[in-house]
């Protein structure tokens, strides 16, 4: 039997991000993208993390009979954490109990808090964040375009994913509430309490989320990988697919 990874998409975008990789890594493993809430296919609408997580989990523990590899990326990788913490919250020990365990855990391009504070330098300055929160509720077309461009580094093609990824992008309803969610989000506490096998993955190029989140999070989490992509940007799944879909299998092997 197949093992099962379930795929979190991130920020401006739903699960057809994953639509390359997912099918290549499906030869492998049985591969479930999911659409967060407010994107994509889904009917529920985007309230925060702590909505989605419990959203998606809900999901999971009707759909799925076995544990599985949790991968997050990005915004994704934040809702990850906070599935991670909801499951250690609420653990049940019921051995009838359907729920299923988060068996072990991906993180691409990913941080557990966005926006720094005097305890997290490496988030994104303050000033930066809420200059782009006013473009998304002003000009939200060009502030996602300037947002999409930025996903890729100086040195990858990213216009061949962007035209695919501006299809995707949600209303601006859900993307006014994510930029919410992410100011107020802080996923730190959980991290000192996973106990699950982790991988993390990071562009050492990445212009939205520092690299030094990863760096951060393979510190605050016991026993975890990092993999550091050189030139790599936000969204090494898409520019360096290859790579990434063998790290991918052989952690979950």
């Amino acid at each position: 039997m197949k093992k099962h990874l379930v795929m979190l998409h991130g920020f401006g975008c739903d699960s057809r991000v994953f639509a390359s990789i997912g099918t290549k890594l499906s030869k492998d493993l049985d591969v479930l993208m999911v659409d967060i809430p407010g994107h994509g296919e889904t009917k529920e609408e985007f309230r925060d993390f702590p909505f989605s997580a419990y959203t998606i989990l809900y999901a999971l523990d009707n759909y799925l009979k076995e544990p599985y590899c949790l991968l997050g990326w990005s915004m994704g990788g934040q809702i990850a954490l906070e599935m991670l913490k909801q499951k250690s919250a609420h653990k049940c020990d019921d051995p009838g109990c359907s729920h299923n365990p988060i068996g072990s855990l991906i993180l691409i391009s990913s941080t557990p808090k966005f926006v720094c504070s005097d305890d997290f330098s490496v988030g994104m300055n303050k000033a930066v964040f809420n200059k782009f929160k006013k473009g998304i509720n002003e000009h939200t077309d060009s502030s996602m375009d300037d947002f999409y461009k930025l996903v890729f580094s100086n040195g990858e093609e990213g216009g061949k994913y962007i035209d695919d990824m501006k299809k995707q992008m949600p209303s601006h309803k859900t993307l006014s509430s994510c930029m919410e969610s992410f100011e107020k989000s802080d996923e730190r506490s959980v991290l000192p309490k996973i106990e699950v096998p982790t991988l993390m993955i990071t562009g050492n190029s990445d212009r939205i989320i520092d690299p030094k989140a990863s760096m951060y999070l393979s510190q605050e989490i016991k026993g975890s990988k990092l993999k550091i992509l050189k030139g790599a940007g936000h969204a090494p799944h898409l520019t360096r697919e290859k790579e990434v879909e063998n790290e991918i299998i052989e952690f979950i092997r």
